[in-house]
């Protein structure tokens, strides 16, 4: 009976042999008559990032090239100045890019850290426009108004809109920015600094 039994189990196997072609003789190892397959899994994670690369800060100087040679500006107020070391005749005033590999694009946005620069000045009195997008923009003509869109002017009231995206960016996007500066008249002689914020969002 017991010889009986053992050779049921020992045919069952070679049958159950036969059947698959392979033995399996651990988690992770199978073998058998060529060909044979296994697999694995990768796993992947890329977390959704966002990022701002500024270039330098700026300095709008009335009192030297090439803002002097108009100030005060004539025959009108108001009067336009630009940055002295990156004027916008030769490009922008600061290289700005911003980056997101997330799915629904990004907001950028600017926001002044001060509501003057010094007393009689108000930091809404400068303004600021993409030279990525318009490279022909130049500085506001002095008589002229508000200067016109695409201009902003700057805020410390919230962020203001600089640029947005509905998609993913293509490694760094430009948005190179250019800055000018409107004199009304009335505004005393005076210096100041204040923080323009740069905040990109991922919706």
């Amino acid at each position: 009976m017991k010889r009986r039994l053992y050779l049921l189990v020992t045919l069952a196997v070679v049958a159950l042999l036969g059947a698959t072609s392979a033995v399996v003789y651990g988690l992770g190892y199978v073998s058998g008559v060529s060909p044979q397959t296994n697999t694995l899994t990768i796993t992947v994670n890329v977390p959704v990032l966002v990022g701002i690369y500024l270039e330098n800060n700026s300095s709008i100087d009335l009192g030297a090239a090439p803002n002097l040679a108009h100030f005060p500006p004539s025959p009108a107020w108001p009067g336009y100045y630009e940055d002295n070391t990156y004027p916008i005749s030769g490009g922008p005033t600061t290289d700005l890019s911003a980056f997101t590999n997330n799915a629904n694009g990004y907001t950028l946005t600017v926001q002044a850290g001060a509501a003057n620069y010094y007393l009689g000045l108000p930091v809404s009195q400068s303004w600021y426009a993409d030279k990525t997008l318009y490279p022909a923009l130049g500085r506001t003509p002095d008589g002229t108004g508000n200067p016109p869109a695409p201009w902003a002017a700057f805020s410390n009231l919230g962020g203001t809109p600089v640029a947005s995206k509905a998609t993913p960016t293509i490694g760094w996007e430009p948005h190179n920015q250019i800055f000018e500066l409107q004199m009304l008249g009335s505004e005393p002689s005076g210096s100041g600094v204040v923080t323009m914020t740069y905040t990109i969002t991922a919706p």
